[in-house]
C-alpha cells in the first residue's frame, strides 16, 4: 500500500510541476510608465508568465530628473536584478521584451561593456527570443525626429548637439551621451536568435525608420531570424491591442519553441527581414521627409518666426563682433 501510496504521490508532484512551469517573458516598461504596465501585454502572451519591474525613476513617480538614463547602465543592471531574482524553472523557455526605453534596455544587455561590467553572460545563454517594441537605434533618432515635426530638421547638427549637450542637463540626468546604443549592442546577439522588431508608422517619438535602422545592423551582421512588423496605426507604446500586434506575437513566441492555439507560423514569413527583401521596406525612411513636410505646414507661422529670429540673432551678433 505505501509503494502505491509513494507512486502516486510522486505522479502528482510532476504533474503539479509541469502545471506550474510556464515560459516567462521578462518586461521593461517605457520612460514614464512602471511595471504595471505588463497587464494590457498580457493577452498577446497567452500560456505565458509575464514578469516586469520598476526602473529606479519609475519608483519615485520620475521626480529625480538624476536616476533616468534611458535604458543605459542603471536600467540594465535593474533588468539583470529582476531576473536573477525571478529564475523560473529550470528548463523554462524565456523571452526578453521591452517597450520604448525598455526595448533599449534590452538591446543594451547584450553590450560588451555591460556584459564585462555585470556579468550576466549566462543569463543571457537561457534566453529563446527578443521582442523589441518601437526601439530607437539611437536616443538622437528621438531628438531628431521631434525636431523635424518642429521644422528644425534643416538646422546641421542640431540633434547632436542637443544629445551630447543638453538631453543629460535638462532631461535625463543620468543619460550618458557616450555611453551604450541599442545599434552598437544588438551586434553581440547572438546569430541565431530570433528578433522580432515592431514599430508605428505614426509613432511621434521614436520614428518607425529608427527601428528599421536596427533591422538592417542585425542583417548586415549576419543574424538569420530577423522580423520586422511595422503597424500603420497606433500611438507609441500602444498598439499591443491590435489584433495583427496579437497574431506575430503569438506565432513568433511558436517560432521560439512555445506552443500557441490556433497560431499561423507562416505569418512571420511575410514579415521577415532579410537581404532580399529589405529595399521593399526602404519607404520607412521616407517617413521622415513626409512628417517634415507636414508639420512644416502645420507649423508654418512659428517655424516662420523661429528662421527669421536666429537670422536677426546671427546679423545682431555679427554687427556686434565687427563694431
Amino acid at each position: 500500500m505505501k509503494k502505491y501510496i509513494h507512486i502516486l504521490s510522486t505522479i502528482f508532484f510532476l504533474q503539479a510541476s509541469f502545471a506550474y512551469a510556464q515560459p516567462m517573458v521578462y518586461f521593461a516598461h517605457g520612460l514614464g510608465g512602471n511595471k504595471d504596465n505588463v497587464k494590457s501585454y498580457a493577452s498577446a502572451f497567452p500560456g505565458c508568465q509575464m514578469n516586469s519591474f520598476n526602473f529606479d525613476d519609475a519608483q519615485n513617480n520620475y521626480e529625480d530628473k538624476k536616476l533616468i538614463n534611458v535604458g543605459q547602465d542603471k536600467d540594465v543592471e535593474a533588468f539583470i536584478k529582476n531576473m536573477k531574482n525571478n529564475p523560473g524553472q529550470k528548463g523554462d523557455k524565456k523571452i526578453l521584451m521591452g517597450v520604448s526605453r525598455g526595448a533599449i534596455c534590452v538591446s543594451n544587455l547584450f553590450s560588451k561593456k555591460m556584459q564585462e561590467k555585470y556579468k550576466h553572460q549566462d543569463l543571457l545563454k537561457s534566453v529563446s527570443g527578443i521582442i523589441l517594441e518601437s526601439p530607437a537605434a539611437h536616443i538622437q533618432d528621438g531628438v531628431d525626429h521631434k525636431l523635424k515635426m518642429f521644422g528644425l530638421g534643416w538646422v546641421p547638427c542640431l540633434g547632436r548637439i542637443f544629445d551630447r549637450y543638453f538631453m543629460k542637463k535638462i532631461f535625463y540626468g543620468g543619460y550618458n551621451p557616450a555611453g551604450p546604443q541599442p545599434i552598437d549592442s544588438i551586434e553581440e546577439i547572438p546569430k541565431d536568435l530570433p528578433v522580432l522588431l515592431i514599430c508605428t508608422e505614426k509613432d511621434h517619438i521614436i520614428p518607425a525608420s529608427s527601428t528599421v535602422r536596427l533591422a538592417h545592423k542585425l542583417v548586415d551582421n549576419g543574424h538569420k531570424e530577423i522580423y520586422l512588423l511595422v503597424c500603420k496605426n497606433g500611438k507609441h507604446a500602444n498598439i499591443s491591442r491590435r489584433s495583427r500586434y496579437k497574431r506575430h506575437v503569438k506565432a513568433f513566441l511558436k517560432r521560439c519553441g512555445i506552443d500557441q492555439n490556433k497560431c499561423d507560423e507562416k505569418i512571420l514569413e511575410k514579415i521577415k527581414f532579410s537581404v532580399n527583401n529589405r529595399k521593399s521596406l526602404e519607404k520607412i525612411y521616407d517617413l521622415n521627409k513626409k512628417l517634415h513636410k507636414n508639420n512644416w505646414e502645420k507649423y508654418r507661422g512659428r517655424n516662420a518666426t523661429t528662421f527669421f529670429g536666429c537670422v536677426g540673432l546671427l546679423a545682431l551678433a555679427g554687427l556686434y563682433f565687427l563694431r
